[in-house]
């Protein structure tokens, strides 16, 4: 195959990785092996280009300072693509300053409140990064806590907050908190779920639960994925807000169940 370049962009929330390394690996019949190394040198250390192979598929890491991102896979459809790794949080790790600061972040409706507490004097800033690209951020110096608040105007919408600054006796902290939203988007909008009449989080939760209780013993086989099934068709129309694990997991339960009934006639 021709070999082409490819841009990879980095989009780094923490700016841990800015300036840093890209490593590409690449699978031949069963090894992984390096296949090259670019720095993040261009547009101000966001953007590395490296040679592929169309149709190829490929294992991207970050590195800077011995500090590791393992950014998942890569596969290329065109010798025009190009590739985005988004880093919106810090390396799941045990920060060494932990025990000198704690912040809690809760949502209400459209209300964000973000409450932090300090042992010693801290001085940085708080940055709350909206789905639309909108940033609000605040600073403060020499404070033993705060409490902040914004109004993100869509209870639909999720956000990240990034807290960033140094600890006096302690030094920098730097740490990202992702804000679910209160309420999904529905793809689809039944008259009933007109603000002030029914929650489309208790209707679907309500039809779940009645569905689950008119399950019979004899069709307990299918019924269970039945149960599955509608749980998995609200979260897609946006009416039950459940993550990507929770989701999987009610399926893995509802295969298992599915089995364990059929074992039994």
């Amino acid at each position: 195959n021709d070999v082409h370049w490819v841009n990879v962009w980095l989009n780094d929330l923490t700016g841990n990785y800015v300036g840093g390394n890209l490593w590409v690996y690449t699978t031949v019949m069963g090894q992984t092996k390096l296949l090259t190394i670019e720095p993040f040198e261009a547009s101000g250390g966001t953007l590395a280009t490296i040679p592929v192979n169309v149709g190829d598929l490929f294992t991207l890491k970050v590195e800077k300072n011995n500090r590791w991102w393992y950014a998942g896979g890569m596969y290329v459809y065109t010798d025009t693509s190009d590739h985005t790794i988004n880093i919106i949080g810090i390396r799941i790790e045990t920060p060494s300053t932990w025990r000198y600061y704690t912040w809690q972040v809760d949502r209400d409706q459209n209300m964000v409140y973000v409450s932090t507490s300090f042992t010693y004097p801290f001085t940085g800033s708080l940055y709350l990064y909206l789905r639309n690209g909108t940033q609000v951020s605040q600073s403060w110096t020499d404070v033993n806590g705060f409490d902040w608040s914004y109004d993100v105007g869509d209870n639909s919408t999720n956000c990240y907050v990034k807290l960033v600054g140094t600890i006096e006796n302690v030094g920098e902290i730097q740490e990202v908190k992702f804000i679910p939203p209160e309420y999904p988007n529905p793809k689809f909008k039944l008259p009933i779920f007109s603000p002030g009449l029914v929650d489309p989080q208790i209707f679907s939760a309500m039809v779940v639960a009645a569905v689950g209780l008119l399950v019979t013993a004899r069709y307990k086989a299918m019924g269970t994925v039945f149960v599955a099934a509608i749980t998995v068709l609200f979260v897609y129309l946006g009416w039950l807000n459940l993550s990507h694990f929770a989701v999987i997991l009610i399926l893995m339960l509802a295969v298992l169940g599915f089995a364990m009934a059929r074992r039994e006639y």
